[in-house]
């Protein structure tokens, strides 16, 4: 038979098991590039199925969707501070990728990147 303080203490250890599990999932390691590095993923991912329906049928017209989800997430990928040089490795191969430079005649990626190795250099 289950008395009060038999209730109790259950009702209490349970607590601090859930206190304690909820304390370890907080405490798991962030990635700094975490979100850089996911819509890096998105875009190759987009990328490549564009690349496959263009060999298939230039004039599909799924393309026109994946260039512009595309080039949308390039835009996000620029202004995305990277913090690791894994972040402004998959930042780099994007702007490549889409040729961005070549109508930043201002110079505000190449000052983008600038800044993202300066923010890496100093983390090291």
């Amino acid at each position: 038979m289950l008395t009060q303080d038999t209730v109790n203490r259950r009702s209490l250890l349970g607590g601090l098991a859930a206190s304690a599990a909820s304390t370890t999932a907080s405490a798991a390691p962030v990635l700094p590039d975490a979100e850089l590095l996911a819509l890096v993923n998105r875009h190759d991912q987009l990328w490549a199925e564009w690349n496959r329906l263009a060999k298939v049928d230039e004039r599909d017209p799924r393309i026109r969707a994946l260039s512009e989800e595309t080039s949308e997430l390039a835009r996000q990928i620029v202004v995305t501070p990277a913090h690791t040089a894994e972040g402004l490795n998959g930042k780099v191969r994007v702007i490549e990728v889409e040729e961005l430079e070549s109508w930043d005649d201002l110079g505000l990626i190449a000052e983008i990147l600038e800044h993202d190795a300066e923010r890496i250099a100093a983390a090291c």
